[in-house]
């Protein structure tokens, strides 16, 4: 093979196997305050990140690298003036092949009580369809009629403060009481920059053109 075709072919390998995209994480949060975010990758380390919202706009987005490895997200930050702590997780598959999904985000309508959600999602699901912005459901027992995949427990015991801890959900009761949905947090998968696959197709019809030039020189 002539050098100019394997130029362009190392050019396109190198490219097909560099970074992977990131997928992102928008969350809303109370304006200007701070929220602890953490991953659970595959070889069960966490990455911790504490972020704040520094414009005031009651949202945080947060990228995430290699979100391909990620089996778990835990949240902690103030919404509504309390604490929502909650973990996703999927049932059967990682959680970048589920994505986009939305989870919706309650509050207790009970003053003073904070809660810890486990929501658990498989393909099957489309919490955005089921939910609504400003519904009223009852919780018993730390289960909700619309769904069996999230699970409500009172977190009113645990420190009001941000926290690295990743808890043991059972250690914490099962929530029974009138709950609302105020808002939903977005998960979105990672997305190939427009320019940057023009630039993998213009690649490859230079590696095919290069290969075509130089079975042309073989063959005279």
């Amino acid at each position: 093979m002539g050098k100019s075709a394997i130029g362009a072919v190392c050019v396109l390998v190198c490219f097909v196997v560099g970074p992977a995209f990131a997928g992102t994480v928008t969350q809303d949060i109370d304006p200007h305050k701070s929220m602890y975010f953490a991953t659970v990758r595959n070889d069960h380390s966490v990455e911790s990140h504490y972020l704040t919202d520094t414009d005031g706009d009651g949202k945080i987005q947060i990228t995430i690298p290699n979100q391909d490895t990620v089996r778990e997200y835990w949240i902690t930050k103030p919404l509504n003036g309390r604490l929502l702590r909650y973990t996703v997780k999927s049932l059967s598959a990682i959680l970048e092949s589920l994505e986009p999904f939305v989870l919706p985000l309650f509050e207790a309508v009970t003053p003073g009580v904070s809660l810890f959600v486990e929501y658990s999602v498989d393909s099957t699901v489309d919490f955005g369809s089921v939910f609504t912005t400003g519904d009223d459901i009852a919780a018993t027992s730390g289960t909700i009629p619309t769904t069996s995949l999230i699970t409500i427990r009172d977190a009113s015991s645990l420190p009001s403060v941000l926290e690295s801890t990743l808890y043991d959900p059972s250690t914490l009761d099962l929530y029974s009481g009138d709950l609302q949905v105020t808002t939903f947090d977005a998960f979105d998968p990672p997305v190939v920059p427009l320019p940057a696959a023009a630039w993998l197709a213009a690649l490859g019809m230079g590696v095919a053109s290069a290969a075509s030039r130089w079975r042309r020189r073989e063959t005279r």
